[in-house]
């Protein structure tokens, strides 16, 4: 094996070299064998049989989330490590379970990736579509939908018809690229909502790969998630 320039500088030393420059040397190093050899398959392998368990009520919404998907199984770090993605747009609110219920994820929210690297999630609250009923015994979608009324179920203090302040469940919506439905974790409910407007900036931010917005069915099968039993 030739040796590299940056194994030589560690080997022999060199003056005045400082500890974070053994580190960022020592880590070019590793960096320049994986290439050389072609590790990348065998490193990343050996990297996803670290990762860590999801917590449970995760592992639920991966397991809804799996069942909707064609191939029954997701595929693991399809999402980048350390990434994230704030939502610029508005506080959203969706109707979720035929109606039953409504979904709000405030401007500022940010996603995150699962620990397996799975699925990228966000905080939200969930109201009952009970608790929002207007004067008509129905949701008062204009007031609802309003600045003042999104504002006011982004913060848990929308009050409804009665006066009452509308209770929020304070959940997590869960989501994967190629499946336009998200996962809301209270009850494991399925909700009805795209990422249609920020989808594509969320791929562009989390996703591990380029080619990730679909399914892919060439993953190696220590590579996918698939729902137990």
């Amino acid at each position: 094996m030739k040796n590299l320039l940056s194994e030589n500088m560690l080997r022999f030393g060199t003056k005045n070299l400082s500890e974070a420059a053994q580190r960022d040397l020592t880590l070019k190093s590793i960096i320049e064998i994986i290439n050389e050899h072609g590790l990348h398959n065998a490193v990343r392998s050996q990297l996803m049989e670290q990762i860590k368990e999801d917590p449970a009520w995760l592992t639920t919404a991966k397991d809804k989330l799996a069942e909707e998907n064609d191939f029954g199984y997701l595929s693991i770090a399809i999402v980048k490590a350390g990434s994230s993605y704030v939502m610029p747009a508005d506080t959203w609110l969706v109707p979720l379970n035929y109606g039953q219920h409504y979904g709000v994820i405030a401007k500022g929210s940010t996603w995150k990736p699962s620990t397996s690297l799975t699925v990228a999630y966000c905080p939200m609250k969930l109201y009952l579509k009970d608790d929002l009923n207007g004067i008509d015994g129905s949701p008062d979608v204009a007031k609802i939908s309003s600045p003042a009324g999104l504002a006011q179920l982004a913060a848990g203090t929308y009050k409804n018809a009665s006066g009452a302040i509308a209770k929020a469940t304070e959940t997590k919506a869960v989501w994967y690229p190629s499946i336009s439905n998200v996962i809301c974790t209270a009850g494991g409910k399925l909700m009805r909502m795209s990422l249609a407007d920020d989808g594509g900036a969320i791929r562009t931010a989390m996703l591990a790969q380029s080619s990730a917005s679909n399914q892919p069915q060439n993953t190696p099968e220590s590579g996918k998630y698939r729902p137990k039993g």
